[in-house]
């Protein structure tokens, strides 16, 4: 994990570096192959487990959900994700969970490991 490459801006939003560690373990131990997340903010978790799903040397994706990644959150996920070269195994839909997720479902997408960080307000 030492090897990523990130920047923060800030520093209460997703993952911190014990979180993002223990995110990196799971997948490493689980390996799963495709994965889904909800909520992509700066990237953290994305980077955990990229990182951990290429250690794995499985052929993985990770499909991130966040409608604020160009707005709000000014690209830094994205940023991230393409300053570690992890952008061939990383999708990103910048819309809506409650609108991504009914398409996923749609085209019959099935997920290994699913890890939700998403809005956390209660009429989400």
């Amino acid at each position: 994990m030492e090897c990523l490459t990130y920047h923060r801006e800030y520093e209460l939003a997703g993952l911190g570096e014990p979180g993002m560690s223990f995110l990196y373990n799971v997948i490493k131990t689980l390996k799963p192959v495709k994965v889904l997340e909800v909520g992509f903010a700066e990237g953290m978790s994305s980077l955990s487990i990229l990182q951990a799903m290429k250690e794995n040397n499985n052929e993985g994706h990770l499909i991130s959900i966040d409608p604020f990644q160009s707005t709000c959150w000014k690209n830094i996920g994205t940023t991230n994700v393409k300053k570690n070269d992890f952008c061939d195994k990383h999708t990103l839909y910048e819309t809506y969970s409650c609108l991504a997720l009914p398409k996923l479902l749609e085209n019959n997408e099935k997920f290994d490991f699913i890890f939700i960080d998403g809005s956390h307000l209660y009429d989400d």
